[in-house]
């Protein structure tokens, strides 16, 4: 028997103009999506019937060019109102979010609320070096979503972009989704989980999932107007106290490197972060930097690049590109040896 609730699906679909860059041969699809299938049963609890029923009731077809991975399923957020948020993505070089709302109340699903803009942008379809667009539900029962894009139309160029991550808040009125709020934030970055506003002083705090070490990345370049062009980056303990260090600038801000995205990884093991040049040498290198929770060392990864990939898994997974042949590659952490890595001197 069919659980009877009403379906929140949040889909980070491919642009549809860039399949032909990103599909795999069809047999090679079936096999990873019957895989995705099969792992998100296991997470959620939901049988993979009433997973495919869901993404058919919101349009998405088994055809060879839909190729899309699940990425989330929340069962807990929406409950009270008896709705499940689920998010989906396709890989590629862009994503656009498309927002559906599935009435599952009755065998005879169907969508009650679809949107794929808001205001300020015709489609969430993002731009790579940015990060991807996010929908998530709050505590309250709304929908919110986030999509970064370049500080007012910023020419494309190289080095790392400066962006504005753009935000629409959607309230349920008892029929449909509408929307509430929306507005931008110029200063914010990506926790390991969503996109979140950077403090008051340009930090940004990424705690640990067992909240024992806070990783912070401070603004550091030296010239004015420049500072958030190039990082440092602290380890402290949950009592406050400094472990490590990891200063990143330069004397010029034109030829050091600035962090832009970076996350803890699940074992708790490791603080691993992507760096793009702040003069905008050598484009496509975005260095790799990890901290060890057991050595209390900062290294770098050799011969790779997070430029066109940067992901991280459990337990200590990270996916990057070769270099200089930009060929995708996921790396453990804890099995690299001293010829893998260049170890760090500590700023402090």
């Amino acid at each position: 028997m069919v659980p009877k609730f009403t379906v929140l699906i949040a889909v980070i679909l491919f642009c549809q103009a860039a399949v032909s860059q990103c599909c795999v041969r069809p047999e090679e699809w079936h096999r990873i999506h019957a895989n995705d299938l099969r792992q998100w049963e296991q997470k959620s609890g939901l049988p993979v019937l009433m997973i495919e029923k869901l993404l058919a009731a919101a349009a998405y077809s088994e055809s060879d060019e839909n190729q899309y991975l699940i990425e989330n399923i929340d069962l807990k957020t929406l409950k009270r109102r008896g709705q499940t948020l689920l998010v989906t993505s396709n890989a590629g070089t862009a994503h656009c979010l498309s927002v559906s709302v599935i009435d599952t109340a009755t065998n005879n699903y169907r969508e009650v609320w679809q949107t794929t803009d808001i205001p300020g942008v015709e489609e969430l379809c993002t731009e790579s070096l940015l990060g991807q667009a996010t929908a998530h539900a709050t505590m309250g029962g709304d929908i919110v979503v986030q999509m970064p894009v370049r500080l007012n139309e910023e020419p494309v160029g190289h080095g790392m972009p400066k962006g504005q991550l753009l935000v629409g808040r959607f309230a349920w009125n008892g029929r449909t989704y509408a929307l509430k709020f929306h507005g931008k934030i110029v200063q914010y970055y990506w926790n390991g989980a969503d996109w979140a506003k950077v403090s008051n002083d340009g930090s940004r705090r990424f705690v640990s999932p067992d909240g024992a070490m806070t990783a912070i990345v401070l603004p550091s370049g030296k010239e004015e107007g420049s500072e958030e062009s190039e990082s440092r980056v602290e380890i402290h303990r949950r009592d406050g106290a400094l472990l490590c260090i990891q200063d990143v600038s330069s004397s010029d801000s034109d030829h050091g490197y600035g962090v832009d995205v970076a996350q803890w990884t699940p074992d708790l093991q490791f603080f691993v972060f992507r760096m793009r040049s702040s003069g905008g040498h050598s484009p496509m290198y975005a260095p790799v930097v990890f901290w060890s929770r057991k050595a209390n060392c900062f290294y770098q990864l050799n011969d790779y690049t997070a430029d066109e990939t940067f992901s991280v898994s459990s337990p200590d997974k990270v996916s990057v590109s070769t270099w200089t042949d930009m060929k995708p590659a996921t790396i453990s952490l804890s099995q690299l040896g001293t010829s893998d890595v260049t170890t760090l001197q500590s700023a402090r």
